[in-house]
């Protein structure tokens, strides 16, 4: 059982970490992120990057606060990511916010509180898509060092097989997201796929997956969770019987009690 640490917390809230083009480019827009710190500035300890679900069209960095206060407790610093969606958001515009966070929290690692070798990335749905897509190196910057643990909650990893599945729906979150169907844009789907990106320099995962879940379905995990094991990547997967997308037992005490478990272990290495 992880241990409530004894330590003063402060709440950051809407922190701009960047400016990115807005209306037709001829305006600009700020992005933002929440952050769960200790008080005091001289401590340093491992990172939590959350990254909010919404089908690649809505988002709300505000959203999990409350959920992610359990990991401040226990001892990270916790940041809550605001990323581009929509129109705004076409592939690759996510992948680059997410990095562009990670590095404007490195950068100021000394004022959140961050050992910038103990950096995480977290996210459910759409959101565990960003963070595994980064985790793995996708769009990752030259100069930026890789992180070190990455937790998937019922993700897309593989657009290509995700929008066939939504055609078949009568969804296109998808379809939106990589800026059109992927008749025509194979090589741009095949670039976005998780998978494919698994190399020496990814982190360790632990990837949850629920067995009833109609939106997501479980073969983007086990597809993601085969490239890595084939790659001899440390990864645990952890299915949830009768468990639905967002279901509440992804956030419940115990699974965070596994999840916190496996960040400090991965994040230890």
């Amino acid at each position: 059982m992880l241990k409530v640490q004894d330590t003063l917390l402060s709440l950051l809230c809407n922190m701009t970490y960047k400016e990115v083009p807005y209306w037709y480019g001829a305006t600009r827009r700020p992005l933002h992120l929440d952050i769960i710190k200790p008080k005091s500035d001289a401590v340093s300890q491992p990172t939590l990057v959350w990254f909010c679900g919404g089908a690649f069209q809505q988002m709300d960095h505000h959203l999990w606060m409350p959920m992610l206060n359990w990991y401040a407790e226990r001892g990270f610093t916790v940041a809550s990511v605001e990323y581009r969606v929509g129109v705004t958001g076409q592939w690759p515009a996510a992948l680059e916010d997410a990095w562009d966070a990670v590095s404007y929290l490195r950068e100021n690692a000394a004022d959140f509180g961050i050992d910038t070798s103990r950096i995480a990335l977290m996210g459910e749905s759409a959101g565990a898509y960003i963070a595994s897509a980064a985790a793995v190196g996708i769009c990752k910057p030259e100069k930026e060092m890789p992180v070190q643990a990455a937790v998937d909650l019922y993700g897309v990893t593989d657009p290509a097989s995700m929008y066939a599945f939504e055609k078949e729906k009568g969804h296109n979150s998808i379809g939106m997201l990589m800026g059109g169907p992927l008749e025509g844009k194979a090589e741009i789907y095949a670039a976005a796929s998780v998978p494919n990106h698994v190399g020496p320099d990814c982190p360790d995962f632990l990837i949850l997956h629920g067995e009833a879940d109609t939106r997501v379905p479980m073969e983007q995990s086990l597809n993601l969770k085969k490239a890595l094991e084939e790659n001899r990547k440390e990864v645990q997967m952890i299915t949830l019987p009768g468990a639905i997308h967002g279901d509440n037992r992804f956030y419940s005490h115990e699974t965070k009690e596994l999840i916190g478990a496996f960040l400090l272990n991965a994040m230890s290495d």
